[in-house]
């Protein structure tokens, strides 16, 4: 689980390099249109904060955040005192470039900070109780995630008759136009009703047999792949994925 918390982290900061230009005095994502985005900006403890450690210095902490990463996946680290340290560190950093620029973040962003969180935990206190707790929680998570995702696509007619996802296929940053105009209306009714059902069904693997358990995992997985082929949602796969192992360990 780590490790696949550590290369999704690796892969966030890596990809800010490609999107540099957003955040540079040109470009939607630049401290001067940002810092008007929300009152706490106007507060002189924030206004300070943000303009001194990360106006112009954003690059240098996703830097930071890869060594960090590529120091805990080297694996020469063996005490557990500095691992959650480094770990911790890693967090600070991140909540700094969320605090930076908050907008375009999504649902593998927030999933990436619980499992940190919970990896932090798993790691200072190395205890066996400890451990199966926070594993335990973070698959109630997973269910809890994928059950509201679900919940709120079945209550809109719009998710239903496959609108919404001819709709996301069509936009320039999640879509995929070819696949949006060859695919009817039919196709898309199938392929929206497909994902809301799984979503909305993967609680049950808490009290479905193992071997279906493998099954459900295993279609997520799939989703989440799809996804990032289709969709560019790389970091989903990967933050997705790293629930898996904990709801293994708590139904096996």
């Amino acid at each position: 689980m780590d490790t696949i918390i550590l290369v999704t982290v690796l892969l966030i900061n890596i990809e800010f390099f490609t999107q540099k230009k957003l955040y540079s005095s040109e470009g939607l994502l630049n401290w001067q249109i940002l810092k008007y985005h929300r009152n706490s900006y106007h507060n002189s403890f924030t206004r300070s904060i943000t303009s001194f450690i990360l106006k112009k210095k954003i690059a240098y902490f996703n830097f930071l955040s890869i060594c960090v990463c590529t120091l805990l996946l080297s694996g020469f680290i063996n005490s557990s005192l500095v691992i959650s340290l480094l770990k911790a560190s890693l967090l600070i950093i991140l909540f700094l470039i969320y605090f930076r620029s908050p907008y375009g973040q999504d649902g593998a962003d927030q999933a990436i900070m619980i499992l940190l969180i919970a990896s932090i935990f798993i790691s200072a206190f190395n205890k066996p109780h400890i451990t199966k707790l926070i594993l335990w929680f973070l698959t109630m998570q997973i269910c809890l995630s994928y059950f509201t995702a679900g919940y709120f696509k079945l209550i809109s007619k719009d998710w239903r008759n496959g609108e919404h996802l001819k709709g996301i296929l069509f936009t320039e940053i999640y879509g995929n136009v070819h696949m949006a105009l060859n695919f009817n209306k039919t196709t898309f009714k199938i392929l929206s009703i497909v994902v809301i059902g799984f979503e909305v069904l993967f609680p049950l693997i808490l009290i479905m047999p193992n071997s279906y358990v493998i099954i459900f995992l295993a279609i997520g997985f799939t989703f989440h792949l799809a996804n990032a082929f289709i969709m560019g949602l790389n970091t989903f796969l990967l933050s997705f994925s790293a629930f898996y192992p904990a709801v293994l360990y708590c139904l096996y």
